[in-house]
């Protein structure tokens, strides 16, 4: 098989994991999303882990994604500084901007939450957890998201913690993987807390 067949063998099987995964996801329904929800954020606040690490950067949930603006409101309340992503229309890459009030979110890219213009932009060096949503997961830590990269291109040049957020029903049996994928350290779903210990993949 030649590299072009491989490759396309490659992101065929990314996508089908995609469509599994979404499928899934939605047919969740708006109860059983709140309540999962609310157990992936009880099982990731009591992680020793955050006991210290202290600059989050957290996400703002769109459509069926596990729902995080509730808990980016109580890491708030708790002092705990929180971040959360920006995609902008000429870059590449995700800018980092500080949270300091959810109610002063309002829609960006894709219809994304984000804090407004006004709020700094913080270094990727300054985040010390990274949570990301995903469409599915697989148990070696590897994640399978929306195609555009910028979790991958983020995490490359960050030493921070990461940490996927999934429903059990994310939860695959293997992710097909290309070199620019990025390991997570840690999955948080309704049901586990699954740490993915270093090598492995290997």
């Amino acid at each position: 098989m030649s590299q072009l067949d491989e490759d396309q063998v490659l992101i065929a099987a990314k996508q089908a994991c995609r469509r599994e995964s979404m499928l899934a996801r939605e047919a969740l329904s708006e109860d059983e999303r709140i309540a999962k929800s609310l157990a992936i954020w009880r099982n990731f606040l009591a992680a020793p882990e955050l006991e210290t690490h202290h600059h989050l950067l957290l996400y703002a949930h769109h459509g069926s994604e596990v729902q995080t603006i509730g808990l980016v409101e109580d890491c708030l309340k708790s002092g705990r500084e929180v971040s959360l992503p920006v995609v902008l229309s000429d870059s590449p890459h995700l800018e980092l901007r500080r949270v300091t009030d959810v109610d002063r979110l309002s829609k960006g890219a894709f219809g994304i939450m984000v804090p407004p213009d006004t709020e700094p932009a913080i270094a990727y060096e300054e985040i010390d957890i990274v949570v990301l949503p995903g469409l599915g997961f697989d148990r070696e830590g590897w994640r399978v998201g929306y195609g555009g990269g910028f979790y991958d291109r983020l995490l490359s040049q960050s030493h921070a913690m990461t940490v996927g957020f999934a429903f059990d029903c994310q939860i695959l049996p293997a992710v097909p993987t290309e070199c620019h994928d990025e390991q997570l350290n840690m999955i948080v779903t309704e049901n586990e807390l699954i740490r993915i210990s270093e090598g492995a993949a290997d």
